[in-house]
Formats: structure tokens, sequence, C-alpha cells
């Protein structure tokens, strides 16, 4: 049997709002990889590209535009946006 894996964006999202993040980001962060785990998010390879899109969405407004400020790739990896995001908002935190 295949079994497609669907996954809406997590919430709460990480920042709506301008100005400073309701929650630091490191604990956000390991927040949404327990909730990635805690879904079943498929391991591998081929499912980065899905994983990197979950992280994106659930950024909220003002976090995804943050985050296209920091890259001109709005499609680079997984690792690539997290450490982006990571760069910035852990010395802005």
């Amino acid at each position: 049997m295949d079994r497609k894996f669907v996954a809406t964006p997590f919430r709460p999202v990480f920042s709506q709002l301008s100005g400073q993040p309701p929650v630091p980001w490191e604990r956000w962060f390991a927040v949404f990889e327990d909730w990635l785990l805690a879904i079943g998010f498929p391991a591998g390879d081929e499912h980065v590209i899905r994983k990197a899109a979950l992280l994106r969405a659930s950024l909220g407004t003002e976090g995804y535009r943050v985050y296209a400020s920091l890259t001109s790739d709005m499609r680079e990896s997984y690792d690539n946006a997290v450490q982006h995001i990571s760069d910035h908002f852990g010395r802005n935190s």
C-alpha cells in the first residue's frame, strides 16, 4: 500500500509581527523538530524539499519576510534555510 504523507504547517508560527519574535528561535526550532518527529515526518533525502517547505510555511508572515531577505534561493535546502535563519535570529535574539 502506497501511503502519502500529509502535514500541515507547524503551529504556533515563529513570527507573525515585526519586532522580537515571541519565542526565541532556538526554542521554537527545537519544538518544530520535535513536531516533525511526533508526526512521523519521513527521514531521507527524498523528503528534504518538503521538510524545507514545511519550515518556511511555519515561519509566519514576518518570519517568512525576514527569511526572504536572507537568501536569494527561496527553495534552498532545509539545512541551508536553518543556517540562514539561525545566523540571523541567533544574533538578534
